[in-house]
Formats: C-alpha cells, structure tokens, sequence
C-alpha cells in the first residue's frame, strides 16, 4: 500500500476511517437470596448469591413434611436445633441446624428446575413408599436401603423424576423449603420415604475461592470447619435406573 499522501492533498484534513464504538455487553448481576439459618445459639438471616451449591443446602423438604421425633410426628417447619430425630442407622439424634428458604415462581435463576418441587405419588418406591403423595424439595435425596453389607445408596430426586410416579410441579405461590443438619449424615424417614440429611459436598467446597468458601461456612454458625460436619451416608451418589425405582 503507497503510504505517501499525494502533494494536492498537502494541508488538507485527511479524513480519518469512521471508528464504531465498542459496544459493552451488560454485566449481569449476580441474583440475590435471603437464606435463614437457625442453630441452637443463633437465629440468622444471610444475603447470599443464589448458586445451586447455596441452595442445596438450604431446599429438600417443603413445607409440612412430617418427620419423626422421639415425642411423636413432626412437619420440618416445626423443628427446632435440640430436638431429637429418629434415624434409620443411628437411632433418636439431635438436630443441629435447619436452613430455609423460599421457592419463589417465575423468579429468574441459573436452574429453573431449582425452582420446582417434585411430588412423588403414592407407593412410587413400592408398598407405602410413600404412605401418600409426598412433595419434596429440588434438592432432596432419596435413600435406598441397604442390603446385607452393602453401603445404602443415594439417588437426587431429580433423578427419579418420570413424570408418572415422580414427577416437578411448579408451584402456583411462594413455597419454603428446608434442609437439616445433625452429627453426621443420616437417613430420616418421611411418610415411609429414606431421605438424606445435608452433608455438604466436600471436594466443591474446598474448591471454592476464599470468599465463598467463607460465606458458605457462614450459614453453618455450629461447626468451625468441614470436619464438623461428620460423616456421609456413602461417598458418591448412585444414579437411578428404572428397574430401581420400586424398592420393596
């Protein structure tokens, strides 16, 4: 190309190409969750970013879901930090921490299915497996007895969902839900159903920067580190089949 500008155009304003500026892409701004947290020193309402990992910890069971204590049927929203739960491994414990939050419709999100609850039918896990329609929260897990010596094996909600026997339902109105935390991962049985109390996912959590790491451990007021939280049912969660769905 001849970069040398010709003498007729010697003191004329050459005119520069058109510059287009550069269009900026709106930063989307991190969605906002108010999570509640109630141990039996503490009552706390945490403003946190609305990440599946949070809301995991915070959305198994809706409202009304009635667990048994040692003084007899409980629905969740009724229990309190002190209170003794019956366990299938481990027999009446003491419950230590009961997050909340609530499930709000049409609300944006990273996952819509986070903001659905699953209703499984009556018997879907075989005789009175549940007693009668159980709703649960996206987060629940589902407990598959164990046989002979063979760890029980945990399978998300989501992944029994067939849309005949276990099927989401969006709710029509604001919904809360709940998960609960005791000395370590137990199986609580719920209309008939084994579900899996919280156990945070270990290698997630150690992966996350410093700051998240410590705003999630803020949640839990009770333990001072991972290890507070005891052992889990089993390591890994199995996925489910179909022939596994009925667990006489």
């Amino acid at each position: 190309m001849n970069s040398i500008v010709p003498p007729a155009q010697l003191g004329r304003a050459t005119p520069l190409p058109a510059v287009r500026p550069q269009s900026k892409e709106p930063q989307k701004q991190a969605l906002m969750r108010r999570y509640e947290c109630l141990t039996m020193e503490t009552s706390r309402t945490i403003i946190a970013p609305a990440t599946p990992l949070f809301e995991a910890a915070f959305s198994a069971f809706a409202r009304g879901t009635v667990f048994k204590t040692d003084q007899g049927p409980c629905p969740v929203e009724d229990l309190f930090p002190g209170m003794m739960l019956e366990t299938v491994e481990y027999g009446a414990q003491p419950l230590l921490w009961r997050g909340a939050m609530n499930i709000v419709p049409n609300t944006p999100c990273e996952d819509p299915d986070s903001q659905r609850l699953a209703r499984v039918m009556q018997g879907s896990f075989g005789f009175a497996r549940p007693e009668s329609d159980l709703m649960l929260g996206p987060a629940a897990t589902v407990v598959r007895p164990a046989l002979g010596n063979d760890a029980p094996q945990m399978v998300p909600i989501k992944d029994l969902v067939d849309g005949h026997t276990v099927f989401r339902t969006q709710p029509p109105s604001t919904v809360q839900v709940f998960h609960l935390v005791l000395p370590q991962q137990c199986s609580l049985i719920a209309n008939g159903v084994q579900l899996a109390s919280y156990h945070p996912p270990l290698p997630r959590i150690r992966g996350l920067g410093p700051n998240m790491k410590q705003l999630f451990m803020s949640f839990f007021g009770h333990v001072r580190g991972l290890e507070g939280f005891g052992k889990s049912l089993q390591g890994t969660e199995t996925p489910a089949f179909e022939p596994d769905l009925r667990w006489a």
